[in-house]
């Protein structure tokens, strides 16, 4: 009986880790799409109001941080593996939704993939739970 705990202790530790690296794999997702709504946002702001330059202050780990943007008329925009583009704000308005559209089913997966470890985990916590009432074997035979 104590084996069958120590191989369900074991095999819970290894859905815990895969959990926590599909948990990063979610959270990285859900912060890319974040990120190209955001400069999507900022880009048709720029666009609206024929911005040429700017001035952002944002707040920083330590307090305000200050930039200057001399030039709005090119942007760079990362298309996946790394990889970064020049565009002008219009055509990186116009390919922000086509990366977000093929990042969207990923997340969604990897958030089926989550749940599913989840339920994984969950099933078996509860069959170690249930080990770990039952009486032992030497008891029952000793009863």
């Amino acid at each position: 009986m104590q084996e069958k705990i120590a191989e369900f202790q074991v095999f819970a530790g290894r859905l815990r880790g895969d959990l926590q690296q599909a948990t990063s794999v979610q959270d990285a997702l859900a912060q890319d799409i974040d990120s190209y709504e955001e400069l999507k946002r900022n880009l048709e702001i720029i666009v609206d109001n024929h911005l040429t330059e700017l001035h952002i202050v944002t707040e920083g780990g330590d307090g305000p941080v200050e930039g200057h943007i001399p030039d709005t008329s090119k942007v760079y925009v990362e298309v996946g593996f790394g990889f970064h583009v020049e565009m002008t704000p219009d055509e990186a308005i116009r390919f922000i939704p086509r990366r977000i559209a093929l990042l969207r089913p990923r997340l969604e997966r990897q958030t089926e993939k989550v749940l599913d470890i989840k339920t994984r985990l969950q099933v078996i916590l509860a069959g170690l739970s249930e080990l770990e009432g039952l009486p032992s074997s030497d008891t029952q035979e000793q009863g």
